[in-house]
């Protein structure tokens, strides 16, 4: 049901009341990590595939997530969870209000009473409202094993990093990778235009993408910053293909952290920056 890919850990510390624990869902990825509150040291890490059936059922994959996870074993003083899902519209300060964005998601992504409404706050120069649907059965799974847990969206944790930027590109592309999909944010003359996630099963996929997108919002790739991070290796066909079209390309670089000091020579420094993130 759940396989870990990635498992990166402290021996010699055991999670205590000092500690945060950060949860991620997807649709193909579970993630966690514990940290350190007071020292800000990531201490574990663990990323977990999920095997999909024809008929997904959340309630066995999280039991099997909390059950083979060595870092689900132990309690927190602070609970993050957030959501890499789908499902989402984001409303402008002038359209808000919960019927407008049930209306929208209804709209985009058809009626669905198994999944739950949520919403976050997201203000820069504007200010509005990240509305998403989460599986009930997720959120209540979520209830019965945290006593108290905090809940949000990975999208809105991109759109504050970036968006509160004083240098942002004028033409600027951002991009996280993970093992089926990427999550890519189009920001133009400081402007955001779109931010969605994109299924690809081979190079070609991404590059298509991209391409449609600067064609879409008018931009010149060779005069576009895109910035990278994830779960994607420089020597990778995707990252080769990218550059021979994009003329600045940058890394998202996270500074060494706790456990993640001893595998830099495993995996480049910006391949955690999206999970590390959701813990800032």
């Amino acid at each position: 049901m759940v396989v870990k890919k990635i498992g990166i850990y402290n021996d010699n510390i055991i999670p205590d009341s000092s500690h945060q624990l950060v949860i991620e869902i997807g649709n193909d990825e579970l993630m966690c990590l514990s940290k350190n509150l007071i020292t800000l040291e990531v201490i574990a890490f663990e990323i977990f595939a999920i095997e999909k059936e024809d008929n997904i059922n959340w309630n066995k994959i999280l039991y099997a997530f909390k059950t083979t996870s060595e870092i689900l074993k132990y309690k927190y003083q602070e609970v993050k969870c957030f959501f890499n899902l789908d499902e989402l519209v984001l409303i402008p300060e002038e359209m808000q209000g919960e019927s407008a964005a049930e209306d929208y998601l209804n709209l985009i992504y058809g009626e669905n009473n198994k999944q739950l409404l949520c919403y976050e706050n997201v203000t820069y120069a504007n200010h509005f409202i990240n509305a998403y649907r989460v599986p009930k059965i997720i959120i209540e799974n979520i209830h019965q094993t945290f006593e108290h847990c905090q809940l949000g969206h990975s999208y809105s944790v991109i759109l504050k990093d970036v968006m509160g930027r004083t240098d942002l590109h004028p033409f600027f592309l951002k991009i996280q990778f993970y093992t089926n999909h990427f999550v890519l944010g189009v920001w133009k003359l400081g402007k955001l235009q779109i931010i969605q996630s994109y299924k690809y099963f081979q190079p070609e996929d991404v590059i298509y993408y991209l391409l449609r997108i600067v064609q879409q919002f008018e931009m010149d790739a060779l005069q576009t910053e895109l910035e990278l991070s994830g779960m994607i290796e420089e020597e990778s066909d995707i990252y080769v293909k990218m550059l021979k079209i994009f003329g600045n390309i940058k890394n998202q670089h996270m500074l060494p952290n706790g456990i993640f000091q001893n595998v830099t020579t495993k995996y480049p420094a910006y391949y955690f920056s999206p999970f590390y993130n959701l813990s800032l």
